[in-house]
This record gives structure tokens, C-alpha cells and sequence, in this order.
């Protein structure tokens, strides 16, 4: 979820200058906006942001078709997942996207101590006076009877925080769980960190992750 909307998520390819102007002016043309966006040309040449096409996809940069503001997600493995590399208590598999990308998302087998991190260094390259928000995507398998406790902790030291229970979201479809909004302004750039947890002694499964939107 973005401000006011989404558009096609844009695949970025590490270019020299001439090819991120020209990559630029292609993605105003296919948004149908009248000029790229701020920073569009820095960003697609930042290797953090670059990706190998031949690799499985873990961060995207793309453009909010309504508002022209710059958006960005992180998949599961740019996430701090507790415990995600032990088979014992989290499963990794590989799904296609509608656009062909293939990309990793993470199930919980059985896990107490659920904890995803995420932090984001880009806020610099967010569109200035716009109110921003960070989701959550997911996934239920099966019925759960737990909730999460999300928390943003902005570069200013301001933290949000908010609960989102689990009980009655629908089975076998990707929905989103707002983290929290804030408005892109000088205080805020920097580094941001974001998580939804639950440390609640109950085992828990059935939860598919996939993304975090900024």
C-alpha cells in the first residue's frame, strides 16, 4: 500500500547515466506522468537498490501512478526474520509473481518467538511533504488466534506503535497490515526501522510473509 494508490511495481537495472535518464523518462511515459519524479536518476543508479535479473528479486524501487511519489518495498529476505534459517521453525520457498519475478517468502512451521525486522536507509530518497505509510503483506494458510504488535521507529526517535489482531483475517489471499504512517520532512531522514511481533508464549503457524511497502 502506498499514498492514495499503487502501480506496477518497476524492476530497476544498475545503468550508466545516459541509460538511467533514458529508464527514467520510460517509466513517466508508462506511469503517464508528465516528468520522472525526485531522485528517480540517484536512485536507479544506487547498487542497493540495483538488481541482477538473474537473481530471485529482494528490494524494488516504483512509482505511485496517482500521486508521482517515490515507493519502495522489501521482500522477506531483506527482512530480519528470527530463527528463518533453522528448517526446524521456518520454511523458505519461491514464488512467481504475475509479472514473471520470482521472489522468496517465508512460513513459520512453528514458532513462539515470532519477530520480523525491517529498516529502511532510502529515506532520503522519499518525496518530501508526502504522509507515507509502511504495510505489511501477507498471507493465512489457516486460522491463528494471535496478534501483532507493530512498531515504526522513525530517524527522529519518534516511535509508533499499534496492535492488529490475526483472528478474523481471510484465509488464501495476500492482505495488508498498516504499521503506521508518518510525513516524509527533513527530520526524517535517515535510517527507519519497522517490525510486527509476537513474543506471546503460544506456537504459532500458518502465517505466509511476503513484503514490506513503504
Amino acid at each position: 500500500m502506498v499514498p492514495n494508490g499503487t502501480s506496477e511495481i518497476q524492476q530497476v537495472e544498475q545503468t550508466s547515466k545516459a541509460d538511467s535518464s533514458r529508464k527514467a523518462k520510460e517509466i513517466a511515459a508508462r506511469e503517464g506522468i508528465t516528468r520522472p519524479p525526485l531522485n528517480i536518476l540517484a536512485i536507479l543508479k544506487d547498487t542497493n537498490i540495483s538488481i541482477d535479473a538473474s537473481s530471485l528479486t529482494s528490494c524494488k524501487y516504483f512509482v505511485d501512478k496517482k500521486s508521482n511519489k517515490n515507493c519502495f518495498v522489501l521482500f522477506a529476505r531483506e527482512l530480519n526474520i528470527c530463527w528463518n534459517e533453522d528448517p526446524r521453525y521456518w520454511r523458505w520457498t519461491t514464488l512467481k509473481e504475475t509479472s514473471g519475478e520470482e521472489i522468496e517468502v517465508a512460513e513459520p512451521l512453528q514458532v513462539c518467538w515470532l519477530d520480523i525486522r525491517g529498516q529502511f536507509n532510502g529515506a532520503i530518497d522519499l518525496s518530501p511533504g508526502i504522509v507515507y505509510e509502511i504495510v505489511f503483506v501477507v498471507r493465512m494458510i489457516k486460522y491463528q488466534d494471535f496478534s501483532l504488535k507493530l512498531t515504526i521507529v522513525l530517524p527522529n526517535s519518534k516511535k509508533l506503535t499499534c496492535n492488529e489482531s490475526l483472528n478474523e483475517k481471510p484465509l488464501g489471499s495476500w492482505f495488508d497490515i498498516q504499521l503506521g504512517e508518518f510525513r516524509m520532512s527533513p527530520e526524517n531522514v535517515g535510517t527507519m526501522e519497522f517490525s510486527p511481533k509476537d513474543h506471546a508464549e503460544l506456537w504459532k503457524s500458518g502465517l505466509i510473509v511476503k513484503c514490506d511497502i513503504i
